[in-house]
């Protein structure tokens, strides 16, 4: 069986990419793929635009809602949310111009991220999907790296690698990130 993994870490985009946030971005998010927790840049001049974060009826109307998040700063770091995101400028005639964009962001475990395969796993029946995580560990002065292949129900496969001898600094290199990350 040959597999394909891919790492997967929060993304960061500039809304409307050199262009900024701007009129006409209707399209922009067209054929992205968000996760909650990536992180949408909006560039624009203060005082010309402004990004407010809203619900559904406001996107659709075009208000702002007490309760709603506005920012103003011209270069806005909104991490998304699992669901429908959407977002307006408040500024008359913009959002009913198209100064705004409606994001989908997905779980993680929504995306499921591999492949689906046809015939079930290891010539079952069925079809099923994999999923597939790098890791690496420490483990008494040796490294190891390896992938694990799970579908939602249960875990498939476990490959690991050799062990491999690390130097001394190396070892404690990692053991220091691993203190900070937690």
């Amino acid at each position: 069986m040959l597999l394909h993994c891919e790492n997967v870490w929060a993304a960061t985009y500039a809304v409307g990419e050199d262009n900024g946030w701007d009129f006409g971005l209707d399209t922009w998010p067209n054929g992205k793929t968000f996760r909650a927790g990536d992180v949408l840049v909006f560039n624009y001049g203060p005082g010309e635009h402004d990004v407010n974060s809203v619900n559904q009826q406001g996107y659709d109307t075009c208000t702002v809602s007490s309760g709603a998040k506005t920012y103003e700063a011209g270069s806005d770091r909104i991490k998304l949310v699992k669901g429908k995101n959407y977002f307006i400028c408040s500024f008359p005639g913009h959002c009913t111009n198209g100064m705004k964009i409606a994001i989908n962001a997905f779980r993680e475990k929504d995306l499921l991220v591999g492949r689906q395969d046809k015939g079930g796993f290891l010539g079952g029946s069925g079809d099923y999907y994999h999923a597939c995580t790098w890791y690496w560990y420490i483990e008494q002065n040796a490294a190891r790296a390896g992938v694990i292949i799970r579908n939602e129900e249960r875990l498939l496969m476990v490959a690991t690698s050799q062990q491999r001898p690390l130097p001394s600094t190396v070892l404690e290199v990692e053991v220091l990130a691993a203190r900070r990350a937690l």
